[in-house]
């Protein structure tokens, strides 16, 4: 089982570990990110249970979308 699928598809958790490294700088460069207290990756993929689709030339994808949660 990986972080954000149960699929563990190295390739998918690799790409959402950048997206959410991005995520988490892009919150942290605006003007009032001092007031954040917690950036929270929530739903199927907050969860290990996240889906992902195979395309045909075999790359893997993210098949929803990511819930945020924002704590200030």
């Amino acid at each position: 089982m990986g972080k954000y699928t149960p699929d563990d598809n190295q390739e998918l958790e690799a790409r959402l570990d950048r997206v959410l490294a991005d995520a988490a700088d892009a919150v942290r460069a605006l003007p009032r990110s001092g007031h954040l207290a917690a950036l929270i990756l929530g739903g199927g993929y907050g969860r290990g249970e996240g889906g992902l689709r195979i395309y045909n030339d075999g790359r893997a994808a993210p098949y929803n979308d990511l819930d945020f949660f924002v704590i200030t």
